[in-house]
């Protein structure tokens, strides 16, 4: 389980420069799947909560906020364009 989400973070930092939307494509289809877990009874709807919490946890500890906010963040470029 280490070890995949090593690879996970890894892909997911690596994706992030081409603005793919590849980790959010697939922690949103994670979540849709326990959604119909628990429509079908499977799992509660606690749990789905209680997934969506580690999968929070885990993009925080990894680091994903703020490669969002490098996105959010004008470059170098940007900023001279801006103060001319």
């Amino acid at each position: 389980m280490v070890e995949r989400s090593k690879v996970f973070r890894d892909r997911a930092k690596n994706n992030a420069n081409n603005s793919n939307g590849w980790t959010f494509s697939c922690i949103i289809r994670y979540i849709q799947h326990q959604k119909e877990r628990a429509e079908r009874k499977e799992i509660t709807a606690r749990t789905v909560k209680n997934y969506f919490q580690v999968i929070k946890l885990f993009c925080e500890m990894s680091d994903f906020s703020s490669m969002e906010e490098d996105k959010k963040r004008p470059s170098k470029k940007q900023e001279v364009c801006t103060n001319n």
